[in-house]
């Protein structure tokens, strides 16, 4: 590690690194705002799994009897989430010098993490899907907007467009403030921990919209997206959510900009900062998702899953798994 580190030269870019410092701030601030609600360190887990079964939707779900076959796919999905969520830990136990070039994958398995999640809960409830991004993303959504099983921040979303001015959020909890004065490069405060969410999910829906506008070009030969078209192309858009912020970390990391996450890397300290919030960010969805699930199937076959896992994966990965098995079935 330390012949490696001496060969590696800090890349710098002033244009990566004020979108690398944008997607820190933002993640930092929801860092804050679950800190804020559900408490930091070992608090924060079991006030999630008391937050989320506190609900009235939660406590009208009816146990599911499932075939093997449900079972297994369950198994199989949540297997595959918790070794995504593993991987995405294992950079900060490497030297800290060496963080700024191991975060670059990060977005990358934060969304395969949840999405994986995502799919256990699915099977869990009986949910129709298709196995691909779009669909688990708009049922998301749905389950978001219409179910109201998500606790905040997992409950905010953002409809509307497609300007700014015409886009709406709803979802927020009573207790949620909103000072108005936020700028994507400011230092993250609890004054902003709500403002920053909405800001997100705001920029988010507005790239959204612009790619389908542009599929739409492309489509048709135009240049020009007429307001009508415009206003259908905003109606048919889900509701865009924490998952769509995951999502677009995913694409952005992957293939669009993933310069910003190697060349705009500010610091070793931005580095842990940013893997620690997206990390911290997984782990809290995964309490939001196992809880629900433990609802729809029951405390053996979740606990049966959780354990098969934790006798082959330990370190950081299998540690917050444990964690969230101790506080969801008791120790």
């Amino acid at each position: 590690m330390e012949e490696l580190r001496k060969r590696l030269l800090w890349p710098s870019d002033d244009e990566a690194e004020r979108a690398f410092t944008t997607y820190k701030n933002y993640l930092l601030h929801v860092n804050k705002g679950l800190g804020g609600v559900y408490g930091v360190g070992r608090s924060m887990v079991p006030s999630i799994v008391t937050e989320v079964r506190s609900s009235r939707k939660y406590r009208a779900i009816q146990r599911r009897k499932l075939t093997s076959a449900q079972q297994d796919l369950i198994t199989k999905a949540l297997t595959i989430a918790w070794a995504k969520e593993l991987q995405l830990r294992i950079p900060s136990a490497f030297d800290p010098q060496l963080l700024p070039y191991l975060i670059q994958g990060s977005g990358h398995l934060a969304y395969y993490a949840v999405f994986h999640g995502a799919r256990a809960l699915f099977v869990s409830a009986g949910q129709a899907f298709s196995a691909s991004h779009a669909s688990a993303l708009a049922v998301l959504s749905t389950w978001v907007k219409d179910r109201k099983l998500f606790p905040a921040p997992w409950s905010v979303y953002c409809e509307g467009g497609p300007d700014r001015n015409s886009m709406s959020i709803d979802g927020l909890p009573r207790y949620a403030t909103l000072s108005g004065d936020v700028h994507p490069l400011g230092n993250p405060s609890p004054e902003t921990v709500w403002d920053s969410p909405q800001m997100f999910l705001g920029t988010t829906r507005d790239r959204q919209i612009k790619e389908r506008k542009e599929v739409w070009r492309k489509e048709t030969g135009r240049k020009r997206v007429p307001s009508a078209e415009a206003t259908r192309i905003c109606r048919d858009l889900p509701a865009t959510t924490v998952f769509s912020i995951l999502w677009r970390l995913r694409k952005r990391s992957d293939y669009i900009d993933a310069d910003t996450f190697l060349e705009g890397v500010d610091s070793e300290m931005g580095a842990q900062l940013f893997n620690d919030s997206i990390a911290r960010l997984v782990h809290a969805t995964m309490v939001v998702f196992e809880s629900i699930i433990v609802a729809y199937i029951g405390y053996d076959a979740y606990g049966e899953a959780a354990d098969r896992f934790l006798r082959k994966a330990t370190g950081p990965g299998g540690e917050a798994v444990q964690e969230r098995k101790i506080a969801v079935l008791g120790p």
